[in-house]
């Protein structure tokens, strides 16, 4: 016998094949939550983490998938900088998979 499995969302993932992580300042953490899910409305979020800056100020780690686009990163990286909460965002890493 002969089993099969399949991704759940195999043709979702071939068309996200750039793998981004992003460092997002937020101005209130008491906003992080609602940053949280204005983000993964704007773009498929693989996981969060939270990083201490210092003096008490978090940052937001964002790994992202989004597509191969001609300007897609730049449209990300505008998106998300106008969520209501969002003081800066860094671009640390990119790469295809």
């Amino acid at each position: 016998m002969f089993l099969r499995f399949y991704w759940p969302i195999g043709e979702l993932m071939s068309e996200l094949n750039v793998s981004a992580t992003l460092k997002i300042f937020v101005d209130d953490p008491a906003k992080m939550d609602a940053v949280k899910g204005a983000i993964e409305q704007i773009v498929k979020v693989q996981k969060f983490d939270e990083m201490d800056v210092g003096f008490g100020i978090k940052a937001l780690i964002a790994h992202v998938l989004l597509a191969d686009d001609e300007g897609g990163m730049d449209k990300l990286e505008s998106q998300i900088k106008d969520v209501d909460g969002v003081s800066q965002l860094e671009v640390l890493e990119v790469g295809r998979i």
